[in-house]
């Protein structure tokens, strides 16, 4: 995740495997690997409850760009997010710390700490039945 808004024409996103949008099966380039799409992440919270977009919302010049950690959090109240780095070195934070960096902030914050995986969201999504056949000797 980057610190700052992407430069124009560049976005950030989460990338995953392209499906068939019928059979959900993985679609395939000619050469025979996934093809990748970027996919944009939920929105948080505010501390109150309310939404907090991740990407600028429509009518803003940016509109659908991430916003990046800082304004995020921000937006979120903290203070100095630029004194910041991103994430420490090769994301090992100083044992006990909690603010060492911009993502270390973030994985603290509830609404990220205690996210659904993506598992968890297409378990819920989808309604899976499993059919127990009997042994024939």
């Amino acid at each position: 995740m980057p610190k700052y808004t992407p430069p124009p024409n560049h976005n950030w996103g989460i990338e995953v495997t392209e499906r068939d949008p019928i059979t959900r099966k993985p679609v395939y380039l000619p050469n025979g690997s996934p093809k990748k799409i970027k996919i944009k992440m939920g929105d948080a919270q505010f501390a109150d409850g309310t939404p907090q977009p991740l990407y600028f919302p429509n009518g803003h010049s940016r509109a659908g760009v991430f916003k990046g950690m800082k304004i995020i959090l921000e937006e979120c109240g903290f203070k100095d997010v630029d004194k910041k780095l991103a994430q420490c070195k090769d994301f090992k934070c100083p044992p006990g710390t909690c603010d060492c960096c911009c993502r270390r902030i973030l994985y603290y914050e509830p609404d990220f700490e205690h996210i659904e995986t993506v598992l968890e969201t297409n378990c819920k999504e989808r309604s899976f039945q499993v059919i127990f056949l009997p042994k024939f000797h």
